[in-house]
């Protein structure tokens, strides 16, 4: 039994979790207590956050903390966002601050607002730092999925973005403002998804940065992220329409995506050149 959970959960999650959306909450219960807690993140990060968030009232308080603690940013709050005030902040009270921090953030925002779809755990450097410095830090956070670091000015606001295959074919001692690519245009994180969807800028980008009512940096907006949110909440007309058209997809083809990120809230001036 052990090793069809295991390969399932390595090669086909998804189906698992259809067989455990359709499973009674005692079901769903016993079958997560029989697993790893790195077996358990993979489940919680592919269940509908209602089912998951069922689970998570089920337990102590601290049990489920082990858990959330695990999983991404986004997809924690996506979860415990759908809890009963008391549950949700008994949870949140028992995460380390900077997990707990991050998630009420991403909770203060709007259900369909930019904001509450954005990545928030991203990497992000001074435009005023050598690429050695900026190679120090995609070293220091090795687990990042993203191919992309976001560079902001001394003022924290996004000015571009820069790859990581370009920064590995950059000598160390040059500038990231001198290899960095300009990104014309920006999303405010309170702004409705609906108002966004059809700017002209998704025509030739797939990450756009987002920033708070002071312009200031606070997450990164991949296309995928509006690919499924197209396809989650239009009709089937609009979405084949919105996908060609504006996300530029011919097929119309997606699967929730699991971005299992590493924090990365580092502050500009740690990795400034003195």
């Amino acid at each position: 039994m052990s090793n069809i959970v295991d390969y399932y959960l390595d090669e086909h999650p998804l189906d698992l979790v259809r067989v455990l959306e359709t499973s009674s909450a005692t079901d769903v219960k016993e079958f997560i207590e029989s697993l790893s807690i790195d077996q358990q993140v993979v489940v919680f990060s592919h269940l509908l956050p209602h089912t998951a968030a069922t689970y998570l009232a089920s337990v102590q308080p601290s049990d489920a903390a082990v858990i959330v603690a695990r999983l991404s940013t986004n997809i924690a709050a996506r979860i415990v966002g759908t809890l009963r005030p008391p549950v949700l902040r008994s949870i949140l009270n028992e995460l380390p601050m900077d997990k707990r921090e991050n998630i009420q953030h991403l909770l203060s925002y709007q259900a369909d607002s930019v904001g509450s779809l954005m990545l928030t755990n991203t990497l992000a450097c001074r435009d005023d730092a050598t690429v050695r410095r900026a190679k120090q830090l995609v070293r220091r956070f090795l687990h990042t999925e993203l191919p992309m670091m976001v560079v902001v000015d001394n003022e924290m606001r996004p000015v571009g973005l820069i790859s990581l295959n370009t920064l590995i074919g950059v000598r160390e001692r040059e500038y990231v403002r001198d290899h960095m690519r300009f990104v014309p245009g920006r999303l405010r994180a309170f702004a409705d998804v609906s108002t966004v969807l059809r700017m002209p800028i998704w025509n030739s980008e797939d990450y756009v940065p987002v920033v708070d009512a002071t312009e200031h940096y606070v997450g990164l907006m991949p296309k995928a992220r509006l690919h499924g949110y197209v396809l989650s909440n239009t009709s089937a007309s609009t979405s084949e329409e919105l996908a060609t058209t504006v996300l530029n997809i011919a097929d119309v083809v997606w699967k929730p995506a699991v971005m299992m990120l590493t924090r990365a809230s580092t502050q500009p001036s740690e990795i400034r050149d003195e």
